[in-house]
């Protein structure tokens, strides 16, 4: 199922809490601030993860806002307006659907010396620049 990026967005402004008055630039920006990347990217990361029986567009989302915020569950839980399980069973399944496109979409390399939440980080980064030619930061 495809998504197009004005749907993550808009799920987007839903989390971020962004008014409909927010000039393009902002909310782009406070966008990736959350989610470590551009609503683009979000769609075609979309087309390529395994569909998960009952996954949405915002559960990406807030599988990218864990890896790129990286605070406790009860905070990430806020800003989804969820409770921590419900946050953490779809953040996760998402975020291990992203993880197998290392196979398909990253090449081998050694992270070593680094922190499993920064190999994630790494790996997930990487594999997005391979998969579009540009970096999800900027």
């Amino acid at each position: 199922m495809s998504v197009n990026a004005a749907r993550f967005m808009s799920e987007g402004d839903k989390i971020v809490r962004n008014s409909k008055r927010v000039a393009a630039r902002t909310r782009d920006l406070r966008f990736r601030a959350h989610f470590g990347t551009s609503a683009e990217i979000c769609s075609e990361l979309w087309t390529m993860i395994p569909f998960i029986q009952g996954g949405k567009p915002f559960h990406l989302l807030w599988a990218l806002m864990l890896l790129k915020l990286y605070c406790a569950e009860t905070v990430l839980r806020t800003l989804a307006g969820v409770n921590e399980q419900t946050f953490r069973k779809w953040a996760w399944r998402c975020v291990i659907e992203m993880s197998d496109l290392q196979y398909k979409v990253v090449s081998y390399h050694t992270i070593a010396g680094q922190s499993e939440s920064r190999k994630m980080n790494l790996i997930l980064h990487r594999c997005l620049v391979d998969m579009l030619g540009k970096s999800i930061y900027g």
